[in-house]
């Protein structure tokens, strides 16, 4: 966005110098409407082409190109109306005046073109005057016609800019570091602390009970009684659970307490024998966030998609990511890390390409992202298949389980909202990978292994630490390719 700033709109005003500051809402306006044009034209194949006939692009076809390059060029447009050229000659600090206030007037123009864009009313006096002529001509009302047009579907031109509008920045992710010592209460809670509200969580995919502390909720899956498996399972079902509390660790320390925290259950006697969640306050889902048209202006949710990318989290489905409350603001949140530990070592291991994601990182558009959505089960950017998204509605509609998948609608949807509007949150979080000491990593694998000798499963083959060596060999990728 600065570039699209320095570049576009600086260059004809040099001397106007810091007076009128790159953070002005007009500037940064214009900056996200270039951006989300750039997005659209980007957009990957599989949203352009009707199978009907594969050369129809976009959903307005070649007059939805045509529109999308008209009014960037409209926006790019930087001629100085004909009094500034003719500044003052001896008087330096008449010329930085006029050169000010002729600065101000483009912004007013880029902002009157964009407003009149979004309601369909562009007029072809603004785009005369945009472009230096004053006069209206044929070419003028053609124009006015042509920016007129189309609709605000989901995967239109309109919504795309509707959806760059600058509203207030994402907080910075405030990410958890693990430290020489992990704190007991971070990973271990008392069940005497836990108040059961009373029966377990309806379609859920694992029998699990909803518990109190405070106002928090706690959702918890007991270990299976010693007599009630073999000593081999129980051991293998306490190695999972340590697995899911290390990847729990590891997704916090890239984004904080955006992410659920999973922890051991004590019971009076001190001996381990659960795992639950600690539930995200305000927690809501991100499918009832869209069905309800409530997911627009919410930040959060690039950084979630490229570490569950990276750690290869594949069950990153609809009711695993949703809003919720962290330091007073609505951001996006994941919940439930049981996924990678249970199936590790099985032929459903997840195994992302990491090169996918160096390409999105490093070229955040639709097409770098819909790359990695085709990687993932579930996603924000993976549409789900129409048999697969059948399957889920009838099995919800009997209650046997939950709908979790996403169809091209919801796709859409992050293409012009997320990527559009918060296309600065890759950066962040790149800038977290980049910055991220590894070391964390080498403590967190010593922290599992100190933990498997205290629940007596070292003679188990271990899940946790092969996690922790993958993921650490990946972030190490990753710094050494990310530009």
């Amino acid at each position: 966005m600065d570039n699209v700033v320095s570049g576009s709109f600086r260059a004809p005003f040099q001397s106007v110098n810091e007076e009128v500051s790159s953070g002005d809402k007009r500037i940064l306006g214009t900056a996200s409407a270039l951006t989300a044009i750039r997005n659209y034209l980007n957009q990957p194949p599989a949203l352009r082409r009707s199978k009907f006939n594969p050369n129809f692009h976009h959903r307005h076809g070649e007059t939805g190109i045509k529109r999308a390059q008209l009014l960037e060029k409209y926006l790019m447009q930087n001629t100085p109306s004909p009094r500034s050229s003719q500044g003052s000659s001896g008087d330096r600090r008449g010329a930085i005046s006029l050169e000010r206030e002729e600065f101000n007037e483009l912004l007013d123009r880029q902002a009157l073109l964009l407003e009149t864009y979004k309601k369909g009313k562009v007029s072809p006096a603004l785009l005369a005057v945009i472009d230096g002529s004053g006069l209206v001509t044929d070419k003028h009302i053609k124009d006015a016609k042509l920016l007129n047009g189309g609709n605000s579907h989901t995967s239109s031109l309109r919504r795309y800019v509707m959806n760059s509008e600058v509203t207030e920045e994402a907080p910075p992710i405030t990410n958890k570091p693990i430290g020489e010592e992990i704190a007991e209460d971070s990973y271990l809670i008392d069940r005497s602390q836990l108040k059961n509200t009373g029966g377990d969580v309806s379609q859920s995919a694992h029998a699990v009970t909803r518990y109190k502390k405070d106002d928090t909720y706690y959702f918890g899956k007991n270990f299976p009684s010693a007599d009630s498996v073999s000593p081999e399972e129980l051991a293998e079902t306490k190695e999972k659970a340590l697995a899911e509390v290390c990847y729990s660790m590891l997704w916090q320390s890239f984004i904080g307490d955006r992410a659920s925290s999973s922890m051991f259950m004590k019971n009076e006697n001190g001996e381990i024998d659960g795992i639950c969640s600690k539930g995200l306050p305000g927690f809501r889902e991100y499918k009832s966030c869209l069905e309800d048209g409530d997911a627009a202006a919410t930040p959060g949710m690039l950084p979630i998609l490229v570490t569950a990318f990276l750690l290869e989290e594949d069950d990153l489905h609809s009711k695993n990511i949703g809003k919720c409350e962290i330091d007073g603001r609505q951001v996006y949140g994941k919940i439930d890390h049981d996924y990678i530990a249970d199936k590790y070592g099985t032929d459903q291991q997840p195994n992302f390409p990491i090169e996918r994601l160096a390409e999105f990182l490093n070229s955040p558009t639709p097409q770098t992202a819909d790359d990695m959505g085709r990687e993932m089960r579930f996603s924000p950017i993976t549409k789900n298949s129409r048999l697969l998204r059948m399957g889920h509605a009838i099995r919800n509609f009997f209650n046997i389980g939950p709908d979790t998948t996403l169809g091209k609608h919801h796709r859409n949807e992050f293409y012009s909202r997320s990527l559009t509007r918060f296309r600065h949150e890759a950066q962040d979080i790149s800038s977290k990978i980049k910055n991220y000491d590894v070391g964390q990593i080498d403590r967190l694998i010593e922290f599992a292994e100190k933990q498997r000798e205290s629940m007596g499963i070292e003679d188990t083959d271990s899940i946790a630490v092969p996690i922790l060596k993958r993921m650490k060999a990946r972030i190490e990728y990753l710094q050494e390719n990310l530009e």
